[in-house]
């Protein structure tokens, strides 16, 4: 049975006897599992925040890495070693970042006014 027939079925059975349909209607009415979700996707992007300030810290940390190695003395594989790190946290930070704009939309589609 959809949302509305419940609705319906409960808004005719409180008009009848309104005695014993609060609890049906406040069962319809009730946000709870709404606002569980809203806590998570809360909770969800703060830790993606997190995870995109620790990538940043990385790609600055193996950029300084690079610029040292960069000697007369060191071998072209140590190079290309860090620079596919590096390469590799960009693409996952990439990813994150993407991750936070679906999260972001989600949480304003519940906080803003229409």
């Amino acid at each position: 049975m959809t949302l509305l027939t419940k609705f319906v079925t409960s808004f005719e059975k409180f008009r009848r006897e309104p005695e014993d349909s609060p609890a049906d209607f406040e069962r319809i009415f009730s946000v709870i599992h709404e606002t569980h979700l809203f806590r998570e996707v809360q909770d969800i992007r703060d830790e993606l925040r997190m995870l995109d300030a620790l990538f940043q810290d990385q790609i600055t940390v193996l950029g300084l890495a690079e610029d040292k190695l960069r000697t007369p003395y060191q071998l072209g594989v140590i190079d290309t070693s860090i620079w596919d790190s590096r390469r590799h946290v960009e693409n996952q930070r990439e990813a994150i970042l993407r991750m936070i704009i679906l999260t972001d939309q989600a949480y304003n589609t519940v906080t803003e006014p229409a």
